[in-house]
């Protein structure tokens, strides 16, 4: 097979984890073709991507004092049916969402006491989930507060994902533009209608586009993801959605294949049917 014995995903990751043990690029080509017996035009193609990632990760490589950190917010409007992260659907329980986002400042102060005492500063911020903006204003401003006391230098880039336009309003973006988000990430996944409501997600292919828009007023960089193998689409569906998000100009579009992971709903119901 050309591609020999590689499973999964992320193929072009094994390149980086060559050079980072010094490797040098023949010698990565060898271990590729005859350790992983991959073909020759393969390798051609994974290098050539490896080169291109390289080239666009350059400028915010962090290293030395800085740190990348990631805050998870595991809480969702809504679980979609092919979601299999760990995240609670079940907004009713507000009480435990105030729960976690305490033990989780609570962290973030403790870890603020390392880094100064370490002398490292925060380069990057991820902040993701499930669903951050599912907080309220009063809650992110609490949490933005808190990341805010934590030692940085200015940072080369600051993103929050938004992935569900129906938890993301102006009030929201305005206080992450006073807290110097660079970047938030607003996740269609399928610009189609039907498939938004077939896979559990509560908004509209117009409201993505409606919330686009107002982060580019606003100034964001904005991140947009499209999963491909969505159910009951298909290849018209698709080039749809990506017509539709290539008029929106967002910063960067990131496209997934659809994986049936063992905990999702569309593999349990799957499953079931099956049987």
């Amino acid at each position: 097979m050309s591609w020999g014995k590689l499973t999964g995903v992320r193929p072009v990751k094994l390149i980086h984890l060559l050079r980072q043990q010094g490797l040098n690029q023949s010698e990565i080509f060898n271990y590729l073709k005859y350790d992983v017996e991959i073909s020759d035009d393969i390798i051609d193609l994974l290098w050539r991507i490896a080169e291109e990632e390289q080239r666009l990760i350059a400028p915010y490589r962090v290293g030395g004092k800085q740190i990348a950190l990631f805050i998870n917010i595991p809480f969702c409007p809504s679980r979609c049916t092919y979601c299999s992260f760990i995240t609670i659907a079940n907004l009713q329980n507000q009480e435990l969402i105030d729960q976690y986002l305490n033990t989780l400042i609570q962290e973030i102060d403790e870890l603020a006491d390392y880094l100064r005492s370490a002398e490292l500063s925060v380069a990057m911020i991820y902040l993701g989930g499930g669903t951050p903006t599912i907080l309220t204003v009063n809650q992110l401003e609490k949490l933005f507060l808190a990341i805010a006391l934590m030692p940085s230098k200015p940072k080369l880039e600051y993103t929050v994902e938004a992935g569900r336009p129906d938890t993301v309003d102006r009030e929201k973006l305005q206080l992450m533009l006073d807290y110097e988000v660079t970047r938030v990430s607003i996740n269609p996944q399928t610009m189609n209608n039907e498939t938004l409501r077939r896979v559990n997600r509560h908004h509209t292919a117009a409201q993505i586009s409606e919330k686009v828009y107002l982060a580019h007023q606003l100034g964001f960089d904005v991140n947009m993801d499209l999963i491909l193998g969505l159910p009951g689409e298909n290849l018209s569906n698709v080039y749809d959605s990506l017509n539709q998000v290539l008029k929106i100009k967002p910063a960067n579009i990131t496209i997934h294949n659809l994986a049936q992971k063992r905990t999702a709903t569309l593999t349990i119901q799957h499953d079931h049917e099956l049987a």
